[in-house]
C-alpha cells in the first residue's frame, strides 16, 4: 500500500492503470484493484507482479515528452525471472501528475510485446 501511495496519485486524483499481465480484469483504477495486481488479493488471477523474483529489468527504449502540468514516458522494459532464461519484452506509456508537490503516476499501461 506504502509503494502504490508513494508512487501513484490515487490520494487526489482519478488513476487509469492497465497491469502488463492482466487478461480477466483488464484495467485497475482504485487503490485496492491496483494492490490486488501488484501483491495478490481479490482477483484469481492476480499472482502478485511485484513479489516476483525478477532477476533483472532493463530499459530497451525511452521516449519523453513534457507538456504544461503533465509528463509523458513511453518505452520497453525486458524482464528476467530468476528461474528462467526466458525474458520477455512489455511496453509500457506512463503519465505524470503533481499531487502535493510530488510527481506521482496518473496514468499507467503496459502490456508484453508479443
Amino acid at each position: 500500500m506504502k509503494f502504490l501511495s508513494q508512487h501513484y496519485a490515487f490520494k487526489t486524483q482519478q488513476i487509469l492503470f492497465k497491469p502488463t499481465f492482466t487478461k480477466e480484469k483488464i484495467f485497475r483504477n482504485n487503490l485496492e484493484e491496483a494492490l490486488s495486481y501488484f501483491v495478490k488479493g481479490k482477483f484469481a488471477e492476480d499472482n502478485g507482479f511485484a513479489l516476483k523474483p525478477w532477476e533483472e529489468i532493463n530499459l530497451q527504449e525511452l521516449n519523453i515528452l513534457n507538456e504544461e502540468n503533465l509528463s509523458t514516458a513511453m518505452g520497453t522494459l525486458s524482464f528476467k525471472p530468476v528461474s528462467s532464461s526466458e525474458t520477455t519484452l512489455v511496453a509500457f506509456t506512463f503519465v505524470f501528475c503533481l499531487e502535493d508537490g510530488e510527481i506521482k503516476i496518473k496514468i499507467h499501461h503496459s502490456s508484453p510485446v508479443l
